[in-house]
């Protein structure tokens, strides 16, 4: 038991705010914990001034101290990590232009799925890409799960399902749902509406109000939402803009878009002028579209069984009035029979030739093919005599080809006509035709020469006497 120094007493008073014990019967101070919480600056061996004490961060497990070098040492994996994830935040953020009261919310995030051991066998990035939707949701701020997606280069679902694990560690009242009419204004800046961007993003978020009331917005995706209330208010403010367009903005399939367009359109609102719409609210909702298609099957399965029932009654019925039809037809036969026998007996000489010839003619008639039985023979028979076709048609395509071939090579040559000479003598002949062949370069006086007979010497003249 402790008691004072200074008197015999042992009764001792303990204050936690001042951080002293304090004896009752002397009032004597027996110990105390003094708290500095002033600033004191020392030298160092240069002169300097130092700051005394060290600095412990919110969060932080050890102290931070500060050496020579000014270059802080973190040993603990700890802090590493946190300084990991607050470098990678910061990157992400300032390529989506994300504020740095939402980064900070992200980053406790991240504290919080670190303590918990979240971020084990987990992407860093992936992450900490889905604490920032968190927080961007939270902040209702326009992001979607695509722009993260394009800023860490993955893929979107890895960051859902990252993000969907996530908020199970939060309470499900701090992740609110998200509302299509954040990204109306973020799709309309990209369409090019010009001074009417104000008047479309008013007529959208009307629109996107209307499909909350309708039950169309609940279970979609908001891109899908906000494409098609976009187009019908490009529409309504006389834009053209086509499902393409819409699509290659926000991002969601022409199919998407066309369902929500379909949906809203067999509702009561769908069915509104465009003055009336922006004038006036219907205080009543359609049925959400799943109950509507419900309904839609429903009524076909009802038709069907009423067709089936039917059916069943005219052949119930067929069945129970089968024999009195067939003894009414007996009578009428029998009467007919009866009226016709004084008729028949004037041609009793050729009935029996007739008959014979009617016997003949049924038996020809088995032998003849219905329809049915040609179109299936001749299919038999084009399959069995496939490969004979075949190369008979080959043959035929190879024998016009070769006729187009050989007409094509059978070119017309120009008719020449062969000149007329009308000489006998060879170099006169020789001459025309070079002038009507057009040939000039040739010595013409010498090719007279060529066809000149030279005169021989009189022999008997020149013969010496004998």
């Amino acid at each position: 038991m402790v008691s004072c120094p200074n008197c015999p007493g042992s009764e001792i008073e303990y204050d936690s705010a001042l951080g002293s014990s304090i004896c009752t019967s002397c009032g004597n101070v027996c110990s105390q914990n003094d708290i500095i919480s002033e600033v004191t600056f020392g030298e160092n061996a240069q002169g300097g001034a130092i700051l005394h004490g060290t600095f412990v961060a919110a969060g932080s497990t050890r102290a931070v101290t500060s050496g020579s070098s000014r270059v802080r040492m973190y040993s603990d994996s700890r802090d590493v990590t946190l300084m990991k994830a607050n470098e990678t935040a910061r990157r992400i953020a300032c390529s989506l232009n994300i504020n740095d009261f939402t980064v900070e919310r992200a980053l406790r995030f991240f504290k919080i799925a670190l303590t918990n051991q979240f971020t084990r066998g987990r992407k860093s990035d992936v992450t900490i890409a889905a604490c920032l939707y968190t927080a961007c949701r939270d902040q209702k701020s326009p992001h979607m799960l695509i722009d993260f997606a394009d800023a860490i280069q993955t893929s979107v679902f890895a960051i859902g399902s990252t993000f969907l694990k996530l908020s199970l560690l939060f309470p499900t009242d701090n992740i609110p749902l998200v509302d299509p009419s954040l990204y109306i204004s973020r799709f309309a800046s990209k369409l090019g509406f010009g001074n009417k961007t104000g008047r479309v993003i008013t007529d959208a978020s009307r629109l996107v109000s209307r499909m909350k009331a309708d039950w169309i917005e609940y279970g979609r995706r908001p891109a899908g939402i906000c494409g098609a209330c976009l187009l019908i208010a490009a529409r309504m403010n006389h834009f053209q803009r086509s499902l393409k367009d819409i699509m290659y903005v926000v991002k969601m399939s022409p199919e998407t878009i066309r369902r929500r367009l379909i949906e809203f359109a067999s509702t009561a609102s769908g069915n509104l002028t465009i003055g009336d719409f922006r004038s006036t609210w219907l205080e009543q909702s359609a049925n959400p579209p799943a109950f509507s298609q419900n309904n839609t099957e429903n009524t076909e399965k009802e038709i069907e069984m009423l067709e089936n029932s039917t059916a069943k009654e005219i052949k119930e019925f067929y069945e129970s009035r089968k024999e009195l039809i067939s003894l009414e037809v007996k009578k009428a036969t029998e009467a007919f029979a009866e009226a016709a026998d004084p008729e028949i007996d004037r041609f009793d000489p050729n009935l029996e030739e007739l008959q014979k010839d009617s016997d003949m003619e049924d038996e020809l008639d088995q032998f003849i093919l219905t329809e049915e039985e040609v179109e299936a023979k001749t299919m038999v028979w084009t399959q069995e005599n496939k490969t004979y076709l075949e190369e008979q048609e080959n043959k035929r395509k190879a024998r016009e080809s070769e006729e187009q071939n050989e007409a094509s090579k059978r070119a017309r040559k120009p008719n020449r006509k062969a000149p007329i000479i009308n000489t006998t003598d060879p170099a006169e002949a020789t001459l025309q035709l070079l002038n009507h062949k057009n040939i000039t370069n040739v010595n013409k006086p010498g090719i007279q020469g060529l066809f000149q007979i030279p005169k021989l010497p009189n022999i008997e003249q020149e013969a010496a006497p004998l």
